[in-house]
């Protein structure tokens, strides 16, 4: 079974973006309808990643900004790991977010990429390091 992979974001289309409490939701690539356990129909992404460690949004300028400026729907052409932990996702209008994860020792959860209701494992980083994870979503 494949894991999720940030590369595997180039390409596709943030086509939705949201704060749910203090976690950023991101949504990838083309939407289809799922049932959920209560077998209640809903829409699901190809890829969704959920952060909960500091991030930031950077205009094309290079200036600290809004989520707004992404725009979308806004096609991802480059995912690559920064300096240490953190990971930076392009968009083609030059925008991008950076996910700047806490590496202190017992540090919760801070990013998960995973591929919302299929049987396939979740990437996570957690601890300053990645690893997979079966969860059902």
């Amino acid at each position: 079974m494949k894991i999720a992979a940030p590369t595997d974001l180039i390409g596709l289309k943030l086509t939705h973006a949201h704060y749910t409490c203090e976690t950023l939701m991101l949504s990838f690539g083309n939407e289809r309808q799922v049932s959920d356990r209560k077998g209640k129909l809903k829409s699901a992404s190809d890829f969704e990643l959920h952060v909960q460690c500091p991030h930031k949004f950077v205009d094309a300028a290079g200036l600290q900004a809004a989520l707004q400026i992404i725009g979308i729907p806004a096609e991802v052409v480059d995912v690559a790991q920064d300096v240490g932990a953190s990971w930076r996702i392009k968009f083609a209008n030059g925008s991008y977010v950076v996910l700047l994860p806490d590496l202190g020792v017992g540090s919760d959860e801070q990013w998960r990429l995973f591929q919302p209701f299929r049987d396939l494992p979740h990437l996570i980083f957690e601890n300053g390091n990645l690893r997979s994870s079966r969860r059902d979503t």
